[in-house]
């Protein structure tokens, strides 16, 4: 199509005025300006689709609305609305894809909340949690006000809202659910039946569900997850505030502040985090007091050949490392300078192959030698020293220079958990649940709502070809509440096949 030929109508005739310096003219009478009222609603519901010329006047170059604001960008990322991606009339230099006639091809029109609820029961279908329910042998056993399937998908609600009474998200997870998923007979029930059927649910349905269906997303062609051959993963730890109760304190324990013990007992959650992706694919939870180190040993049975692992100077040790590195994963971690190695060989990038051992006793090592790569730098403006050590031992491989950059990346961990304990959670919002199992139940919830909504914003970044760290994962969020009522009325759909390395 000639660009010259599109008609703009009055609005845009209108800001043609304006640009140019003159006082644009509204229509003459009353249907004037009610057909100018009804182009303009028939725009908006078209998704701000009207056209804005570029400098130089030309239409045909110009771009809609929604693509000079990101909030209205994202929303149409995220709905799947890409009727005028940047290959579209909207933007026809950029036209790659056309058909012979040399019309671009544009997809068709999806609606934005049944996109969302698709994109959850995909990632959390219902088959996977019949599943889980069949293997640990909780499925619900006769008819019950609130079935256990029911009560999966509202464990894992509670985590998108964490501001609503218990009744109310569990109204909101019926009002879509209610004919196509047989709760047509379901009403909202009281805060202890809700309690109660939590209690039979227990805990490890939800576990069996995180390890059936989470794990690495990132695909080859998602911005920011790969360094060169390898998919980048960090390991790190956190603590959850939970509910003040007597059996909560008993079971996890709280931190000791400088005027007496802390407002609440703590959960602590170490886990591996994808960082392209921010989808945290393992985790373990145990009592405040359990060392990061011990936690470590179990998550990193999730590590595969392939990935890059990043960690912080308090998680390496000698056993660690060594437990690690069998997995077949590459690690990067810095240590503390303290940490004696054994200089072997300094190479041309800067850095040095080393033996690390278990200890020494003065001047004599002990324990099996490790070889490793370290690296020391410094940030510029800055005296203090850093020192990573890593299994790549090639420097043609990983250049030293851009391993130091690498491990900022390890910051994308500190970033999921900012989503994770801050924007689903609640800022300074402890976990509402008064009992231990039901405690680490919810924590498996959340587990699950951040990977849910952490693989819209993966599909939304793959289709408009962004890194998935440019959409606004608060955003997300609020997408996501607004379709849930519509979540559960949704047909179950199978689970893609995972990509190859898949820890799964």
């Amino acid at each position: 199509m000639d660009p010259a030929s599109w008609e703009l109508g009055p609005l845009a005739r209108m800001e043609d005025a304006c640009r140019a310096g003159e006082t644009p003219a509204l229509p003459g009478g009353s249907r004037g300006v009610s057909a100018l009222l009804r182009q303009l609603l028939g725009q908006c519901r078209r998704a701000w689709t009207f056209v804005i010329p570029r400098e130089g006047g030309n239409p045909g170059t110009g771009r809609r609305v929604s693509d000079w604001i990101p909030a209205f960008a994202q929303h149409r990322l995220l709905s799947g609305d890409h009727r005028y991606n940047e290959a579209s009339p909207c933007n026809p230099g950029a036209c790659d894809a056309s058909d012979e006639d040399g019309s671009a091809r544009s997809g068709s029109a999806v609606d934005g909340s049944d996109h969302v609820g698709r994109a959850l029961v995909k990632n959390i279908p219902m088959e996977a949690v019949r599943r889980s329910l069949e293997v640990t042998g909780r499925q619900s056993q006769r008819v019950r006000d609130l079935p256990a399937q029911l009560m999966m998908y509202y464990v894992i609600a509670l985590g998108l809202f964490r501001s609503e009474e218990m009744r109310e998200v569990l109204r909101l997870l019926l009002e879509g659910g209610r004919a196509m998923l047989g709760w047509a007979q379901i009403k909202p029930a009281g805060r202890p039946a809700i309690t109660r059927a939590r209690q039979r649910l227990g805990l490890d349905p939800l576990r069996h569900l995180y390890a059936q269906v989470v794990g690495p997303i990132a695909t080859d062609q998602t911005q920011g997850a790969w360094y060169r051959k390898w998919r980048t993963v960090a390991l790190d730890g956190t603590t959850l505030e939970v509910a003040d109760s007597d059996e909560n304190e008993k079971a996890f324990g709280r931190p000791y502040a400088q005027r007496g013990q802390s407002a609440n007992p703590r959960v602590r959650v170490v886990g591996l985090v994808e960082t392209g992706t921010h989808v945290l694919f393992a985790a373990e939870i145990a009592e405040y007091y359990t060392s990061e180190k011990a936690l470590a040993q179990k998550v990193i049975d999730h590590l595969r050949p392939g990935m890059l692992c990043l960690a912080d100077r308090l998680c390496p040790g000698y056993a660690l490392w060594k437990q690690t590195q069998a997995t077949g994963a590459d690690l990067v971690w810095r240590i503390q300078e303290k940490v004696r190695l054994e200089v072997v060989d300094p190479l041309a990038d800067g850095s040095h192959l080393c033996r690390m051992y278990l200890k020494w006793d003065g001047k004599r090592p002990v324990g099996e030698p490790v070889l490793v790569r370290s690296i020391d730098y410094e940030l510029e403006g800055s005296a203090q020293r850093y020192r990573l050590v890593t299994t790549i031992l090639d420097p043609e491989e990983a250049p030293a220079q851009e391993l130091a950059e690498l491990y900022w990346e390890r910051w994308e961990f500190e970033t999921a958990l900012d989503e994770f304990k801050t924007h689903l959670r609640g800022a300074r919002t402890p976990l509402r649940s008064q009992r231990p199992e039901l405690v680490r139940q919810e924590v498996y919830g959340l587990l699950l709502a951040h990977f849910a909504l952490r693989c819209v914003m993966h599909e939304a970044a793959l289709r408009g070809g962004r890194d998935p760290d440019r959409i606004s994962f608060l955003h997300t969020v609020r997408v996501i509440k607004r379709s849930l009522p519509r979540f559960a009325a949704l047909p179950p759909s199978g689970v893609d096949a995972p990509v190859s390395d898949d820890p799964r």
